[in-house]
């Protein structure tokens, strides 16, 4: 029988099987307000031989840096992202190879059946050029996400056209850490969800596949407080929704590696 994480990495390696290749449809239907509302959006790319393909969802965090989760920085079949694809507007794509990946030491990138959902640090080759649709963001240090609805903005899936995504706004509900934990836990296999690291929600409106990051308003912006990590597959619901990892509880990691690499 496999092992909880070694479900949850399955899982993982599913958000890679939605990829697209660099080449986009430029009329593709993304809204033009929600490519601006969230241009610190980015994937990852993995060089697969035949083509890069773009499956991990990452924050555009300074001009050089961007923040994903740590199981992103490596997958055990298809190895380390090389690029990073930035903005959602095809027509405003930006594209910067990858000079370093840092994962968070909790991370153990050699021992997948060991690892722990957590964040990684990505370092460009080159500074990321501020546009409407291709701009950094500030990281929101809050704990607390039941005092406003939160609002996912999360690629999906296009019906006539499953090769291509775009981005959406849905809201969350939270579901409350207790109930979370004690439905993954009874599962089978169970996953271990983590109070201070991690939150579970699930769409309000009708779910589907997506593949996203949890926002919260603050100063009149929409500024990211989670990423999606996994759940138990799709779509997510009520009793088995998506968990994010909490931004805030790895912000001084985050900036004294940022600070590292600018040494």
């Amino acid at each position: 029988m496999f092992s909880k994480t070694v479900i949850f990495s399955l899982f993982l390696f599913s958000l890679i099987s939605w990829v697209i290749s660099e080449d986009c449809d430029k009329n593709l239907p993304q809204d033009e307000e929600i490519a601006k509302e969230f241009k610190h959006m980015a994937m990852l790319g993995y060089d697969i031989g035949s083509r890069i393909i773009y499956g991990c969802v990452g924050i555009l965090i300074d001009q050089n840096h961007v923040l994903t989760t740590a199981e992103c920085s490596r997958k055990e079949t298809i190895g380390a992202p090389i690029s990073v694809r930035l903005g959602i507007s095809c027509e405003h794509f930006q594209y910067h190879n990858i000079s370093n990946i840092s994962a968070h030491p909790e991370f153990d990138p050699d021992s997948f059946e060991n690892a722990t959902r957590s964040v990684a640090l990505v370092k460009l080759e080159t500074p990321a050029e501020s546009t409407d649709f291709v701009n950094p963001t500030k990281l929101y240090k809050t704990k607390i996400f039941d005092k406003q609805k939160p609002i996912e903005a999360a690629w999906v899936r296009l019906p006539d056209n499953e090769d291509q995504l775009i981005v959406v706004k849905f809201i969350l509900k939270i579901l409350p850490f207790p109930k979370c934990s004690e439905n993954y836990h009874t599962r089978t296999p169970s996953i271990e969800i983590r109070k201070k690291s991690e939150v579970c929600a699930y769409p309000i409106e009708e779910p589907q596949d997506s593949l996203g990051i949890i926002h919260l308003m603050k100063n009149g912006h929409l500024q990211p407080v989670g990423i999606m990590a996994g759940g138990s597959g799709y779509p997510p619901t009520e009793t088995y929704p998506n968990i994010y990892i909490r931004i805030s509880h790895y912000i001084k990691w985050i900036r004294e590696n940022m600070e590292n690499d600018e040494e």
